[in-house]
């Protein structure tokens, strides 16, 4: 069962274009890039227009084929497909022998398109798929699926996908759930039981799914994860080697975007079926549901050729006022859909059928960019089905919209629930309902919630409809209106023959430009919901549409990258600890034992207390080999009775610093996934058996701590306000091993010291993620350089105009002078002054005002011979303090108003409150300090404040 959902909020799952299609090596060579290349060429030089995507992750490409002669052979199009792959596979880096045919569509124009996915030792991978589609006078028209040049992947010894017998028919309780290594979801409070119901194996290249930057093909599961009694599903991928989770995908959703918690589902009684007498015994709703579900599959078959969701008579189920989610509220899943009293609407229901159709044709992942397509899709097809009816409330449908005026229903989404005030969203001007309408608008969102903002980020592709259908001008573009009819038949076509499981927005518009050419010169049916022959319209799509289309992508920015931003928590392009000559004073890789290492335990309440501590793991993250060490986070949603904030201490053994050094660098490799703003590792020192102080951010050259940890008045946490390692990668909760470097002597040890280091891991009283990985410790000692010209030192610091630099030599024998060089990373140098040579015993320095928005720059010396020899410096890195705003929310918790305030100018702030389902409450600015929130009317709970886009979060008695 897949699950979709209309939802009245609107705010995410950055998915990889359309159809993908993967460089693999073959067994024994690798596909060369040259062949790649040749392969373009030759397409290009018969003429073949090719739509590329280079700039995204994955790189678009789609070949417009129509009029091309390409000497295919065969007579039927499954021959001409064999032969096109034969000679042009290599255009996408693709082997023909490893593709698998999925699906063959004929549309009601009489083309053919054909559906591959690639499969790799008889294991498909995820989402790669490959289509080729074909007039009805067997013309190849276009061909379209993902090129990676770059990537290459060895196909022998890739390791062997089978299904783990430990998983099938697991039943997960909720704790087992959350502390599994492989399975993960937050804030699960129901007492029902979650079980594995399905393990297929499957190779995925997780990047191309969540927009990041992790391009490893990886063998995997892929887990279908139910809950009892419940319509919830999930599909979790999980690492076949490690058993890390890779990332989850919903396959149910709701309205409103609403985490269904504490209820069940079961079997609606039977009280009408086909061939019942109509209207009987059944309520207004009850009709209308009945009459909506008709008049949809009317629509989708007369109108478009498509016999019910499955285009084969699927029966269409409906179930009126369901118990197993909290209403007002309706969702969908395959073959039948759910909807409360007072959200019957016609929108509605022709809404969530639309995501039955797209379930059971391109299987668009709920989630993120691809999730924000397929609610997009559901919106426009809900609204095409209330404009061309005649029922409901129409008010004003046939005047094209100006602006947010409510008495006008043309294109508001749910105008006719009346459990709500107002309709759920606009799709002329998405902004009136705080959604984004092209790609730059600040409402468009970057964030976890709502599975990456489905609900949200659907408002591109609403305005991109109606801007084609009604024409207008947006961002200074103006669009040509090229009518209703066409339009739907442009988004249906797309939809059912182009769009993939994992089609993001830029692909979607190219997506829509080959549907476009498949349209080209057909007379369109018309739109109808009634059961008759839908005949024709009339319309014959023509090349202008194709140009207005253009433009509307243009005016909406369907193909402008994403300023969403998809990163590692922990950089990866570690710099050497010390440029030059270096001693090893300390290392540590636990390959021998826990050694004269001490762990200790430290919570705040001992009665509750789950006992644990920092322990040996050879099951390391992403695969890592050997040993290392775990603290973890265990999981409790009792806030209140079973509290777990308290610290973790790893504390190592005596270390003596060398005198004879010159600076004291310290290097460790972690990995965290700790809860966000609430869970966080620090490291401590103590100097000659002192006090233990926290190493300061200031201290760190590379990988500083990542972020402060929330205030005491919304966090338990012991160390709340402390700059922490805290949460995970961008759009995850799983986190990327990294290794962070620390300067002992800026941290305050000096030469000739006893220290110890202690990695402290601090919870607060409930909730987790997983914990804190640690391997690979190593402290250096670096030598003095030994330049032609002796330097007594090298340093710079922040100052308010920039960075100074300063150095002093006391002898100079035949300097030129230096070369002062930047790095943003610590390896890639840039000259950005020549200083020339003074003498011994002189004293240099050099005013940096070019300084940005990055937190750390490298700067080193190239000292020049008047001969030219060269030799360079020590790296010296300076970390820029940036203040940052520090909000209070008080009272926390609170029965009635929560205040605001900061000891900052910078105000005002935007501020927004959701509940836990990333639905937005209330929007606004705090215009001043101590500004005051009515909770008034919401329940008991817990609820997030975001402000300025930092979440904190809020208690509601």
């Amino acid at each position: 069962m897949r699950v979709y959902c209309l939802s009245m909020n609107s705010a995410f799952y950055r998915s990889i274009i359309g159809v993908i299609l993967i460089a693999i090596a073959g067994s024994n060579t690798l596909l060369a890039q040259s062949e790649y290349f040749s392969a373009i060429a030759k397409l290009k030089s018969q003429g073949v227009e090719i739509s590329d995507d280079l700039s995204s992750q994955s790189g678009y490409l789609a070949l417009k084929l129509a009029n091309i002669e390409l000497g295919l052979d065969g007579s039927s199009t499954q021959q001409k497909a064999q032969s096109f792959l034969s000679a042009y596979a290599k255009a996408w880096n693709l082997r023909p022998e490893e593709l698998r045919t999925t699906r063959t569509e004929t549309d009601q124009l009489g083309g053919t398109h054909l559906f591959y996915e690639q499969k790799i030792n008889g294991i498909a991978v995820e989402g790669v798929e490959f289509s080729l589609h074909f007039q009805s006078n067997g013309e190849l028209t276009s061909a379209a699926g993902t090129s990676l040049p770059m990537l290459e992947y060895q196909r022998n010894g890739l390791p062997q996908v089978e299904t783990h017998p430990a998983l099938r028919g697991q039943a997960l309780t909720v704790d087992a759930f959350q502390l599994s290594p492989y399975l993960y979801l937050k804030n699960v409070s129901d007492p029902h039981n979650w079980s594995v119901t399905e393990v297929t194996p499957v190779y995925i290249i997780p990047g191309l799914i969540d927009g990041t930057d992790r391009r490893t093909l990886m063998a995997a599961y892929r887990l279908e994860l139910r809950a009892s009694e419940s319509f919830r599903v999930y599909d979790i991928y999980i690492d076949a080697n490690s058993f890390q989770a890779i990332l989850k995908a919903p396959r149910h959703c709701s309205m409103l975007s609403r985490r269904l918690y504490n209820t069940s589902m079961s079997s609606s009684n039977l009280i009408w079926q086909e061939g019942d007498d109509f209207p009987g015994v059944l309520n207004t709703d009850q009709q209308e549901l009945i009459r909506h579900t008709e008049q949809t599959y009317n629509f989708f078959f007369r109108t478009f050729g498509r016999d019910s969701y499955d285009n084969n008579g699927g029966t269409k189920n409906i179930i009126y006022n369901p118990f197993f989610i909290d209403c007002p509220n309706a969702n969908s899943g395959e073959g039948r859909i759910s909807v409360c009293p007072g959200v019957v609407a016609d929108d509605v229901s022709a809404h969530e059928w639309t995501h039955t159709h797209i379930v059971n044709t391109s299987r668009m992942i709920y989630a993120f960019e691809s999730g924000a397509v397929n609610e997009g899709l559901a919106d426009i097809f809900g609204e095409v089905l209330d404009l061309i009816n005649g029922t409901g409330n129409d008010a004003g449908i046939s005047a094209h919209r100006q602006n947010c005026i409510e008495t006008n229903t043309r294109w508001k989404i749910g105008e006719d629930i009346t459990a709500l005030p107002t309709h759920i969203r606009d799709m002329a001007f998405p902004n009136c309902r705080n959604d984004p309408d092209d790609r730059h608008d600040p409402f468009y969102y970057c964030g976890l919630e709502d599975d990456g903002g489905v609900h949200i980020n659907s408002g591109l592709v609403n305005r991109s409809f109606v801007l084609l259908s009604d024409g207008g001008t947006h961002n200074g573009v103006s669009v040509d209106a090229i009518g209703l009819t066409k339009s739907a038949h442009l988004f249906a076509h797309a939809m059912f023959y182009y769009a993939t499981r994992v089609t993001d927005i830029h692909a979607f518009g190219d997506q829509l430009r080959l549907a476009g050419l498949d349209l080209i010169g057909q007379d369109l049916p018309a739109l109808t919901s009634d059961d008759a022959p839908a005949g024709s319209s009339g319309e014959v799509f023509s090349l202008s549409d194709l140009h207005a289309l253009d433009s509307a992508i243009v005016a909406v920015e369907l193909q402008k990258p994403s300023l969403c931003q998809f990163e590692t928590v922990l950089a990866q392009d570690v710099p050497e600890a010390c440029p030059a000559a270096s001693v090893l004073v300390f290392e540590e890789d636990w390959e021998n034992g826990m050694g004269n290492w001490i762990v200790s335990e430290e919570p705040e309440d001992s009665s509750s207390w789950l006992e644990r501590s920092w322990q040996m793991d050879s099951l390391l993250p992403d695969g890592r080999t050997g040993y290392g060490v775990f603290a973890p986070t265990p999981y409790t949603t009792d806030c209140l009775n079973e509290t777990q904030n308290g610290t973790l201490r790893l504390i190592s053994p005596s270390i003596t610093i060398p005198d004879t050094i010159q600076e004291l660098v310290l290097s460790f490799n972690h990995y965290f996934s700790l809860e966000e703003g609430r869970d966080g590792g620090l490291v401590l020192m103590q100097v000659n058996d002192g006090n233990w102080t926290q190493i300061p951010p200031s201290a760190f050259s590379y990988n500083a701590y990542n972020l402060e940890l929330d205030q005491i008045l919304i966090n338990d946490n012991p160390d709340a306000g402390s700059w922490s390692f805290s949460g995970s990668d961008a759009n995850s909760t799983t986190g990327t091993w990294g290794t962070s470097q620390v300067n002992l002597i800026s941290a305050g040890a000096q030469f000739g010291d006893s220290i110890r280091l202690a990695w402290h891991l601090s919870t607060d009283g409930c909730d987790a993620w997983l914990g804190w990985f640690l391997d690979e410790v190593e402290i250096r000692g670096c030598l003095e350089e030994a330049l032609p010209v002796e330097l007594i030192g090298f340093t710079g610091s922040q100052t308010n105009n920039g960075i100074i630099l300063n150095w002093q030599t006391a002898i100079e024998v035949d300097n030129a002078g230096f070369w002062l060089e930047r790095s943003l990373d610590g390896r890639n140098f840039q000259s950005i002054s020549w200083i020339s040579a003074r003498g011994s015993n002189s004293n240099y320095d050099y005013l940096d005002r070019d300084v940005g928005d990055h937190d750390i720059y490298y700067y080193r010396l190239r000292q020049q011979d008047l001969d030219g020899q060269e030799q360079l410096s020590q790296v010296v890195g300076v970390r820029l303090n940036r203040q940052e705003v520090s909000w209070q929310v008080f009272p926390n918790p609170t029965a009635d108003i929560v205040y605001i305030e900061n000891s900052s100018v910078l105000i005002p702030a935007e501020v927004r409150l959701f509940d836990l389902s990333g639905r937005i409450l209330w929007s606004g600015l705090a215009e001043t300090s101590g500004y005051g929130i009515s909770l008034a009317g919401l329940e008991p709970g817990i609820y997030l404040l975001q402000i300025d886009g930092k979440p904190h979060r809020l208690v509601k008695r």
